[in-house]
């Protein structure tokens, strides 16, 4: 006999950087098979369904998975309203797919913890989970078709999900999953040290830190780390960047920097 592996929420998003799929009284059992299947696809981390989804035992369900059931994390819950409140806590943001979403899915930053709430396949999301959601999202479409079917409308989301993390730094490829070097719910402290031009690198270096989304508390430096620990406890990439593309300095000035330390906190707005 195969016993099928039992899975909770915290294996779905502790250690890495969550990608979820919540679904809300999905019913067709081949849109649930194809969005597992689709899920190990485009790396996402696991599946919330609430208790009223189709039984993911169903025969059809099954066939439509292609083995991805046995590979993909996934949970029913009693309450999804609880879950997301759940989820919220652990810093990942829930984005509801709706019509009458604000913004268009791909203006959204999902390179932190994410979870995209999915519908029944005839009704939408109820009103009370769709309201729970951090942000409303829409899929823009042509013609005159008004809605794309729960499977497809979950590919375009998961898939925008991997483009933007497919170039991300701080990650690595652990087996066929992206696990993070770095935990991005923490802060953390930069030591630059000395070395005139190095300061380009640390600016550079800075630079990627923000794009991957790392929080940055305190900084310390010494001679031109000390000079750029200040320009990061201003935070404005951009004006680093520009001071350093234009910064033109005689011999002497390299002398004073270097006997110059810095140790600051990075205090918030």
């Amino acid at each position: 006999m195969v016993r099928q592996m039992e899975y909770t929420l915290e294996q779905m998003t502790d250690g890495v950087i969550p990608h979820l799929m919540i679904l809300d009284n999905l019913q067709d059992p081949g849109n649930l098979g194809t969005i597992f299947r689709t899920a190990e696809a485009a790396g996402v981390t696991g599946i919330i369904m609430s208790r009223d989804c189709v039984d993911i035992y169903n025969p059809k369900t099954i066939r439509s998975t292609m083995g991805a059931l046995y590979r993909m994390p996934f949970v029913y819950v009693e309450d999804l309203r609880e879950t997301i409140h759940t989820l919220k806590e652990k810093n990942i943001k829930s984005y509801a797919a709706h019509l009458d979403g604000k913004n268009t899915y791909d203006k959204e930053d999902y390179r932190q913890g994410t979870a995209f709430l999915i519908g029944n396949e005839g009704n939408g999301l109820r009103e009370e989970i769709a309201q729970c959601a951090d942000t409303w999202i829409r899929i823009p479409m042509c013609g005159q078709v008004e809605s794309l079917n729960a499977a497809v409308a979950a590919t375009v989301l998961m898939f925008e999900v991997s483009r933007q993390r497919e170039d991300k730094p701080f990650q690595k490829l652990t087996g066929d999953r992206m696990e993070p070097l770095l935990d991005l719910t923490k802060e953390y402290g930069l030591v630059l040290d000395g070395g005139g031009a190095r300061g380009a690198y640390q600016i550079g270096a800075w630079t990627a830190l923000e794009e991957a989304g790392v929080k940055v508390c305190a900084v310390a430096g010494t001679s031109v780390g000390a000079l750029n620990g200040a320009l990061i406890c201003m935070d404005s990439v951009e004006n680093a960047q520009k001071i350093w593309a234009e910064m033109k300095f005689p011999e002497s000035w390299m002398w004073m920097m270097s006997g110059c330390s810095i140790c600051l906190a990075k205090m918030e707005n």
